[in-house]
């Protein structure tokens, strides 16, 4: 596996080689895995809906977030993201995404989606390259580097205010 996280009432496992997603129950057993078209990097479990990174194309170019129902781990939705790459989080209600800084503008990006409606709640530009989210209900946590340096810095999720920040050793 390539990526875990836990919600939803299961474990869920990115098997890379596999290009599927896992959900594992209680009894630690495979349950169901979901074959895909393309490459999974990373999964989030949502308050409704698993969300699945997959890139596509020559050298895994295009880079699509879906969304997946936790029951049947059919496709309810999905959003074409480009060829940037991505760092990806959930959390009460809110999609987090992180974009690096391949932009017009050198700066890479903090995107949150209401997750019941799909729409963009705010997106924020950030320094560095993102290399992990942490979503919270008050904040999410962003792991960011540049140039040799690591930092730590919280966003609030209501206003995406930047509310926190430190060097990481």
């Amino acid at each position: 596996p390539t990526s875990l996280a836990a919600g939803l009432g299961h474990l869920w496992a990115v098997d890379a080689r596999g290009n599927r997603i896992v959900r594992i129950g209680r009894t630690g057993a495979q349950e169901a895995a979901r074959w895909f078209r393309g490459f999974p990097s990373a999964v989030a479990p949502g308050r409704r809906s698993l969300w699945v990174l997959l890139h596509r194309g020559p050298r895994h170019g295009r880079t699509v977030l879906l969304r997946l129902s936790p029951t049947s781990l059919r496709v309810a939705g999905s959003f074409h993201l480009g060829r940037r790459s991505v760092v990806l989080a959930a959390g009460h209600g809110t999609v987090w995404l992180s974009f690096d800084r391949r932009t017009r503008s050198g700066r890479s990006a903090l995107v949150a989606i209401d997750e019941r409606s799909g729409r963009l709640r705010f997106r924020r530009a950030l320094r560095g390259d993102p290399w992990g989210l942490a979503a919270g209900r008050a904040a999410v946590w962003a792991l960011m580097g540049q140039d040799g340096w690591s930092r730590l810095l919280a966003v609030d999720a209501r206003t995406g205010i930047r509310s926190w920040a430190a060097r990481w050793p």
